[in-house]
C-alpha cells in the first residue's frame, strides 16, 4: 500500500486537503504505534486533538483501547501485515465505531468511522420487524416512492389470502384498494402521519372470496439516512365488525324510538284500550283512551282505584280475583266484565295483561290492554242462534213444528214476538207457528185468527219481496182501522216495532218471518236485519227440504206402489201363462197314455192349439210393453182405410161373440184414410173388441160404430157388460191395472192390452177415451184419428190375431222341393221337418251352423230354414257364410230365418245378414207354409 506521509514524515499538501474534508478518521501509525498523522475526523472520533495524539503511543494515549478488538487488530496488522476490518463499541468513547486497518511499510494506516447512528437505525429496524410481527393486528412497513412491502406480519398475508407479500409493492398487491395507495403515497409524500377511521378495503379469503371490510389505519413515515422518508409503518385495526354492531345498536334504538312513538300514537288512536302499570300496580301514564271511553280523569285513576270504580259492581269480585292472582303469581291476567263509559252504560270488555320480567325474574312493570267485546259477543250470539234455529228447522219433517221450533228459538233473544206467515202456491196467506212472552197476547192472536187477520207488513212484504222495518204501532194509528174485529186483534201489536223479512225459494215470496219488538228490546239496526234475513233464508232451505221430502216420500210411495203391482203382475203372468200350460201338459200326456175317441181327440188337440195361441199372445203383449217402455216401438205408416181394418177384425171375432150368445152390432161408414200402421191399428181395434166380448155376459151386445167426426174418424166400441169403476176409470189405460186383481177375479189376463191401445193410438196422433156409468152398466171406449186426404192407396196386408182365424182346409204343395232345416233344438227340427213332409218337401235336418254348411256343400238344397240363437255359430254367420259362396254350389239359396227373436232391429239384422223372409215363433203352420210355398214360387 502507498505510504500516507512521505520520508520526513509530512502528508503531501493536496492530499492533507481531501482527507481534512472527510467525514472519516483517518490516523497514520508508525511501527510502534506512535500516530504520524491524525485528521480532524479521526480528532472527532477519538475525541483528542492531534496535538496530543502525534509524536506518542496511541495506546498510553488511549489505554482503553488497545485491548479492544481495534487494539488487536492493529497488531496483527502490524505482525502480519493482514489488513483486518472490526466493528465495536468504545465505552471510553461511547459511540460504534469501524475500524479498517491496513499494513504499510511505515507501520498502519486507520480508516475510522463513527456507525452508531447507522447501528441505532439497525436496532430500530430491527425492534420494528419484531414489533410488526408479533402485532395482534394488520401491520406492514414499505419502502421506497413503490412502496414495496418489506415487514408484513401473518395476519396482513391473511388478508391477501395467505399469499406472500415481501418484495412485492403494494399496487401489485392490492389493486383493488385505490385508497391505500393514495394513504401510502401521502404519508410518504409528506413525512407526516395519517390516522384514518373506518376505511374500506377488499380483502381476499383463504379460499379466494373477497369482501369489503372496514379498518381503522394508523400510519407513521419511516425515517431514512439525511432525514429523509425511506417508508411507510402502517397498522390497520379491523373494526368492521364494532362497526356494523354499532350500526345495528344505532338503527335499533332508532327503530325503538319509533316504535316508541307509533306505540304512544297507537294508544291514543285505537279503540283498544292500552296500559302500563309499575310493579305494584300503579299507573305510569295518561292514557287519553281510557279517559274518552270512561271520563275519568288521570287523577282519578292513576292509583289503580278508578279502574276497579269503572267496572261494574257484579263483575268486580271476579276481576279483583284475577287480577290478585296473577299479581301474586307473575302470571298472565284475564278477565272478562263490563266497563262503565262516560255516558253511565256497560260495555263487555275483556282484559288482558303480562308482567314484564327483569333478569333476576322480578317483576319491572305490567302491559296490557282492553278489548271491547261487544261485536264479538254478539257474533257468538248469533252464531248461537243461528244454530239453534238450523237445529230446530232439520229436527223434524212436520213443517208446522219445525217453525214452532224456529220461533221459540228467537223469543226472547230477539223479538218479544215472532211468527211465520206462509202461502200455498197462489192461495191464501195463513199463519203457521208462533211464539208470544206474553200469554195473554197469545190468546188475543189466536183469537184473532177467527178474524183471519194478516198483518198489513206481511201483505207488502209478500208482494215487494223487500225487508220492512216499521216503528211501534201507535193508538192514533190504531184508530185508523175501520173494522173493530180486526182492530181489536191489532191491539195486541200496540208499542211493539215490526220488522218483516221475505222467506223466498227460488224466487218466489213463500211467506214472511215477522219479528215484533217493544222497549225492552234496543231498536233493530244492520246487523239484526242480517240475522232475520239469515234466518228467513234458513226458514227457505227447510221449507223447501220439506216439500223434497214430501216428493221424495210420494216418490217412494209410488215405487212402493209400482213394486205392488209388479208383484201382483208377476202373480198375474205366472197365472196366465201356468193355466193355458196345464190344459197343454194334461191332455198331451192323456194323449200319450189313454186311448181317446175321435171327438174326444179333435176336442183336445183343439184345446192344446187354443191354449198354445193364448201363451203366444201373452208373450206378444209383453214385449210390446217391453217396447214401449224403453221407447222402441217402430211403426210402418202407410195411409190407410181404417173401415178395411176393423171390418177384417169384425170378420174374426164374430165367430168368437156368437159363441158365447153376444149380439155384435157394427155399424160402418166408410171411416176415411189415416196415416198409420195397419198392423198396429189392427191390434187397436182387435184388442177392444175382444176385451167388449170378453167382460160382457152371454145375452149382451157389444156394438162397433165406425164414422166420421169433423176432421177425425172415430171408433167406438160400447158393450153391455161389466163396466167400469168410478174409482177405477182414471187408470184404466195404466200398466198392470186391473179392476179385480185378486185371486176370485172372474176374467183373466195381464192388464196390458189398453196400455197397449192408448200407446198405439197416441204415437199415431190419436186419442183414446173410456166412459162408464159405473159398475154392471157397460163401458164405451172411444179412438180418434185424424183424416188424411183421400188418395189412391195399395190395401195393406192384415195379419189375423193368434187364435182368431179359422184353419185352412189344405197346405200347399212342395212336391220336390229340398228343404234343409237348421236349429239346435230336436223338437223343433222335428216339428218343421213333419210340417214341410206333409206338404211332400223332401227335407233334411242339421243341428249347428257347421253341419248345415256341411250338407249344403254336399247338396245343396231348393229352400234353407234357418234358427238364429244357436251356440258355437249363429245363424247370422251361416247366412254370411252361405251367400259368400257362387250360385252353383248354393250361394244364391231362399233363405228364411226363424227364430224368437222378434224386435224389429232383430228383423233388419236377419234380412240384412242375407235371409229373405224373417218368421217369428211360435210359428203358425198354416202362414209358415204359405210363406215358404211364395219364396219358392218367387225363386222360380
Amino acid at each position: 500500500m502507498v505510504a500516507l506521509t512521505e520520508a520526513h514524515g509530512a502528508v503531501p499538501p493536496r492530499l492533507e486537503q481531501f482527507l481534512e474534508v472527510v467525514t472519516d478518521g483517518v490516523l497514520a501509525l508508525d511501527s510502534e504505534g506512535k500516530p504520524l498523522y491524525v485528521n480532524s475526523g479521526a480528532e472527532r472520533i477519538l475525541g483528542h486533538a492531534r496535538t496530543e495524539l502525534l509524536g506518542e503511543v496511541l495506546w498510553k494515549r488511549l489505554p482503553d483501547l488497545e485491548h479492544t478488538e481495534f487494539g488487536r487488530a492493529c497488531r496483527r496488522a502490524s505482525e502480519c501485515h493482514v489488513p483486518a476490518t472490526v466493528e465495536e463499541y468504545f465505552d471510553s468513547l461511547g459511540a460504534w465505531v469501524e475500524a479498517r486497518v491496513f499494513p504499510t511499510s511505515e507501520g498502519q494506516v486507520v480508516f475510522l468511522r463513527d456507525v452508531t447512528p447507522l447501528n441505532q437505525v439497525a436496532t430500530e429496524y430491527a425492534s420494528l420487524h419484531a414489533l410488526v410481527a408479533s402485532a395482534p393486528v394488520v401491520a406492514f412497513v414499505t419502502r421506497g416512492p413503490q412502496h414495496v412491502f418489506v415487514i408484513s406480519n401473518i395476519r396482513h398475508r391473511q388478508l391477501h389470502g395467505g399469499r406472500e407479500v415481501i418484495g412485492r409493492s403494494a399496487s401489485e398487491t392490492s389493486p383493488t384498494n385505490p385508497g391505500l395507495l393514495e394513504v401510502l403515497n401521502q404519508v410518504y409524500g409528506t413525512g407526516e402521519a395519517l390516522v384514518l377511521e373506518q376505511v374500506p378495503l377488499v380483502v381476499e379469503t383463504p379460499g379466494g372470496a373477497r369482501e369489503e371490510r372496514l379498518f381503522h389505519l394508523t400510519c407513521q413515515p419511516l425515517p431514512g439516512a439525511g432525514g429523509r422518508v425511506d417508508g411507510v409503518t402502517v397498522f390497520a385495526f379491523d373494526v368492521t365488525e364494532v362497526v356494523r354492531g354499532r350500526w345495528r345498536a344505532e338503527r335499533l334504538a332508532e327503530e325503538l324510538s319509533l316504535s316508541e312513538v307509533r306505540f304512544r300514537s297507537l294508544v291514543v288512536a285505537t279503540s283498544t284500550l292500552l296500559w302500563t302499570t309499575d310493579a305494584t300496580g300503579r299507573f305510569r301514564e295518561d292514557s287519553p283512551t281510557w279517559c274518552a271511553f270512561t271520563g275519568q280523569d288521570y287523577e282519578d285513576w292513576r292509583d289503580g282505584s278508578g279502574w276497579w270504580n269503572a267496572i261494574h259492581p257484579e263483575d268486580r269480585a271476579r276481576a279483583s280475583e284475577a287480577w290478585r292472582l296473577a299479581f301474586s303469581t307473575r302470571g298472565l291476567f284475564e278477565a272478562e266484565y263490563r266497563l262503565r263509559r262516560a255516558d253511565g252504560t256497560y260495555t263487555p270488555v275483556v282484559s288482558r295483561g303480562v308482567p314484564v320480567l327483569e333478569l333476576d325474574g322480578s317483576v319491572r312493570e305490567w302491559v296490557g290492554s282492553i278489548t271491547d267485546i261487544t261485536a264479538q259477543r254478539r257474533a257468538r250470539q248469533t252464531l248461537e242462534l243461528l244454530t239453534e234455529a238450523s237445529t230446530a228447522l232439520s229436527s223434524t219433517w212436520e213443517l208446522r213444528q219445525a217453525l214452532e221450533g224456529l220461533t221459540r228459538c228467537l223469543v226472547p233473544r230477539l223479538a218479544e214476538w215472532c211468527g211465520v206467515y206462509l202461502r200455498e202456491d197462489e192461495g191464501p196467506v195463513g199463519r203457521v207457528a208462533f211464539t208470544d212472552v206474553d200469554p195473554l197476547r197469545a190468546l188475543r192472536l189466536r183469537e184473532a185468527d177467527r178474524c183471519g187477520d194478516v198483518p198489513h207488513a206481511v201483505r207488502g212484504v209478500l208482494a215487494h219481496g223487500r225487508v220492512e222495518s216499521l216503528p211501534a204501532l201507535t193508538e192514533e194509528e190504531l184508530a185508523t182501522e175501520p173494522d173493530a174485529a180486526r182492530r181489536e186483534a191489532r191491539r195486541a201489536f200496540l208499542g211493539l216495532r215490526t220488522l218483516a223479512v221475505p222467506i223466498t225459494v227460488k224466487g218466489r215470496h213463500r211467506g214472511v218471518l215477522l219479528l215484533l219488538a217493544g222497549e225492552g228490546h234496543r231498536p233493530y239496526d244492520g246487523d239484526d236485519i242480517r240475522l232475520a234475513e239469515e234466518l228467513a233464508h234458513r226458514a227457505a232451505i227447510g221449507l223447501e227440504h220439506v216439500r223434497l221430502f214430501e216428493l221424495a216420500r210420494q216418490e217412494r210411495d209410488r215405487a212402493e206402489e209400482a213394486n205392488r203391482a209388479k208383484d201382483a203382475f208377476l202373480a198375474t203372468v205366472s197365472h196366465e201363462l201356468r193355466t193355458p200350460l196345464t190344459a197343454i201338459l194334461g191332455w198331451t200326456s192323456i194323449l200319450r197314455t189313454t186311448p181317446l175317441p175321435p171327438e174326444k181327440q179333435a176336442r183336445a188337440l183343439e184345446t192344446v192349439e187354443r191354449s198354445a195361441r193364448a201363451q203366444a199372445q201373452i208373450v206378444d203383449d209383453l214385449l210390446d210393453i217391453s217396447r214401449i217402455v224403453a221407447g222402441r216401438m217402430r211403426l210402418e205408416v202407410k195411409p190407410v182405410e181404417l173401415a178395411t181394418v176393423v171390418e177384417a177384425v169384425l170378420d174374426v171375432v164374430r165367430p168368437a161373440a156368437a159363441a158365447r150368445d153376444i149380439r155384435l152390432e157394427a155399424q160402418v161408414e166408410g171411416g176415411g184414410l189415416v196415416l198409420g200402421d195397419a198392423q198396429r191399428l189392427q191390434q187397436v181395434a182387435w184388442n177392444l173388441l175382444t176385451n167388449a166380448i170378453k167382460f160382457t155376459p152371454p145375452g149382451g151386445q157389444v156394438r162397433v160404430r165406425l164414422a166420421r167426426v169433423q176432421k177425425q174418424v172415430e171408433l167406438e166400441v160400447s158393450d153391455s157388460g161389466q163396466g167400469i169403476a168410478p174409482a177405477f176409470l182414471p187408470h184404466v189405460f195404466e200398466r198392470f191395472q186391473q179392476a179385480d186383481g185378486s185371486t176370485t177375479r172372474r176374467y183373466g189376463g195381464l192388464g196390458l192390452g189398453l196400455s197397449i191401445v192408448r200407446h198405439l193410438v197416441e204415437s199415431q196422433g190419436g186419442t183414446v177415451h173410456a166412459h162408464s156409468d159405473g159398475e154392471g152398466r157397460g163401458a164405451r171406449f172411444t179412438v180418434r184419428l185424424p183424416l188424411i186426404p183421400a188418395r189412391a192407396t195399395t190395401q195393406p196386408r192384415l195379419l189375423l190375431a193368434p187364435g182368431l182365424g179359422s184353419r185352412p182346409e189344405h197346405l200347399p204343395d212342395l212336391s220336390g222341393v229340398r228343404v234343409l232345416v237348421v236349429d239346435d233344438e230336436h223338437d223343433t227340427r222335428e216339428i218343421l221337418r213333419t210340417l214341410l213332409e206333409r206338404s211332400r218337401a223332401q227335407v233334411t235336418t242339421a243341428a249347428s251352423s257347421a253341419e248345415a254348411l256341411e250338407m249344403l256343400l254336399h247338396a245343396p238344397p231348393d229352400l234353407l230354414v234357418s234358427d238364429i240363437g244357436m251356440p258355437g255359430e249363429d245363424g247370422y254367420s251361416l247366412i254370411r257364410r252361405v251367400r259368400a259362396l257362387p250360385p252353383e254350389r248354393g250361394g244364391q239359396v231362399p233363405a228364411a230365418a226363424i227364430t224368437a227373436y222378434t224386435r224389429p232391429e232383430d228383423r233388419a239384422h236377419a234380412l240384412g245378414a242375407g235371409f229373405q223372409v224373417h218368421v217369428s215363433k211360435p210359428v203358425d203352420p198354416t202362414q209358415l207354409m204359405d210363406t215358404l210355398a211364395s219364396m219358392i214360387a218367387a225363386n222360380d
